[in-house]
């Protein structure tokens, strides 16, 4: 029996030391951090007297539009947008609501509702594209905190979205799932 010696094979580089196959993460360009700090945030309620609510109509509505705040509007938001960028076409529906706006004391009533703050001390800003869904949230420093989500545009009167009958809507995600 012939016991052959194997040799090595001199053609299969070795890794340079020097070779970094780490991706790199991608910095965002402002300095802009969603904070998730009031659960309530994806739940909804209704103000009789305000005519506001946020209940969806089912639960692919609530699929619909979780999935556009979660993969378009929070990572544009914290990638692109900044205050001094607000006067900008694209971020047009990105803005402060002031407390003399129609807006602010429907948001007021459904924010103490849903988390039982005093509005009064926050800065309320809502952040949107294009379509009726809006991000209400506080604006502070650096940080955004989702305060709720007015699917419908209801905040702000208008006869291009606040057409349909949302009283008869009744599917709140939070009561559903957990």
């Amino acid at each position: 029996m012939i016991v052959s010696k194997r040799k090595k094979n001199r053609s299969v580089p070795s890794p340079s030391p020097k070779t970094k196959r780490i991706p790199q993460q991608l910095e965002p360009k402002s300095e802009i951090i969603f904070d998730f700090s009031y659960p309530n945030w994806v739940k909804s309620c209704s103000s009789k007297g305000k005519g506001f609510t946020n209940y969806l109509k089912d639960d692919n509505m609530y699929a619909e539009y979780i999935t556009k705040i979660l993969n378009q509007l929070i990572p544009k938001i914290t990638r692109e947008w900044s205050p001094q960028k607000n006067s900008d076409h694209q971020f047009r529906h990105c803005h402060e609501i002031p407390e003399n706006d129609e807006a602010f004391s429907k948001y007021k009533v459904a924010i103490e509702e849903l988390h039982g703050i005093d509005v009064e001390q926050l800065s309320l800003w809502q952040f949107g594209f294009i379509g009726p869904l809006r991000l209400i949230c506080n604006f502070s420093g650096n940080r955004i905190f989702p305060l709720l989500i007015d699917y419908h545009h209801l905040g702000y009167s208008s006869e291009k979205y606040n057409q349909k009958d949302y009283k008869k809507y009744s599917f709140c995600p939070i009561e559903k799932y957990l």
